[in-house]
């Protein structure tokens, strides 16, 4: 194509992917031909010289094709003249990874309602069942402390320990969906969530976390910012080393942010290069951050220097109005 973008000349896989017979084709605009979602883009990239892009294009057809392009400026006497493009048809790679993300965000919901839902069972079920055979043993304790000193010693050892499995099951309940997130608020179920953590693991925390937002978000924002925070403070308890860090959640205007930053040894920097993926030494943990940002139309940011690691997430908020807290 020239400078203008008029078609010079195309191969015949061209005229297969573009839907137009050479004789049509020659001198049609690409303008006419790229999406105009992309054509801005288009543009922009072509102009920068040898580059590689991904742009739709409308066939003559009707049908949308995905091209991987790559172009490179063609020079007479230094100056640039025409634009030269290789095109890869990878409308059926587009599909897949679409229908990949598709799953992805299913299987996260799915599993998202069934921590809520063994959470509950936990807490509603479980948990009071504890508690009244608690109360049993101890009657029965009052009954034959006199008569029975070693049975006596058995109860009070069996209510011991469904004291401690008590404890254990309210925090695998946090861990899994804690109540406030549902009945409080993302900021009170961060402040609730970070003190249990800083209980565990010995990680001191300074929380620069309001009491309350204000408003309630949409769930699947405050569940994506919760198990955020989550994955962070346990990089932080079982990678980084730390013994401190930071947690930041702010609301913005149009935003809703928060910030995880410790002073640990940090992530090398190719296991980062490669966070889309599984990761070496971090599991899949910031390839579901990443996942659930980006579902969500935000971004997440992850800064690890020679040290320490600052996660950030950022997520937009709906056009709608917002519930209040």
């Amino acid at each position: 194509a020239n400078l203008q973008g008029n078609i010079l000349d195309l191969n015949k896989a061209a005229e297969r992917v573009m839907g137009y017979p050479r004789e049509e084709a020659l001198g049609k605009n690409m303008a006419e031909i790229i999406d105009p979602e992309h054509l801005e883009r288009s543009r922009k990239m072509s102009a920068d010289g040898q580059t590689t892009y991904e742009a739709d294009i409308i066939a003559k057809d009707g049908r949308r094709v995905a091209l991987e392009t790559s172009t490179r400026l063609i020079r007479s006497d230094g100056k640039p003249v025409a634009v030269q493009g290789m095109a890869r048809d990878i409308t059926e790679r587009k599909r897949a990874e679409k229908s990949l993300r598709e799953l992805s965000a299913r299987l996260i919901h799915a599993q998202d309602e069934e921590r809520r839902r063994i959470a509950r069972e936990l807490h509603d079920s479980t948990s009071q069942s504890l508690s009244a055979l608690a109360i049993n043993l101890t009657l029965l304790e009052q009954e034959v402390e006199t008569l029975h000193p070693k049975a006596c010693k058995a109860l009070a050892e069996s209510r011991a320990l469904i004291g401690e499995v008590s404890r254990e099951i309210r925090t695998i309940a946090q861990l899994l969906h804690p109540p406030q997130l549902d009945e409080a608020g993302l900021a009170s179920a961060v402040r609730g969530y970070a003190t249990s953590f800083a209980e565990r693991s010995g990680v001191r925390l300074d929380l620069d976390v309001p009491l309350a937002l204000g408003i309630r978000l949409p769930q699947e924002v405050e569940t994506a910012i919760f198990r955020i925070l989550q994955e962070s403070l346990s990089n932080i308890h079982r990678h980084s080393g730390s013994p401190t860090a930071t947690i930041r959640l702010a609301l913005e205007s149009s935003e809703v942010m928060l910030e995880v930053r410790d002073q640990g040894r940090g992530i090398p920097p190719g296991f980062l290069k490669n966070s889309d993926g599984a990761i070496a030494g971090l599991g899949v943990g910031v390839a579901g951050m990443r996942e659930r940002v980006r579902q969500l139309g935000g971004r997440l940011e992850i800064d690890s220097g020679g040290q320490g690691t600052t996660v950030k997430a950022i997520l937009p908020l709906p056009d709608e109005p917002l519930r209040n807290e």
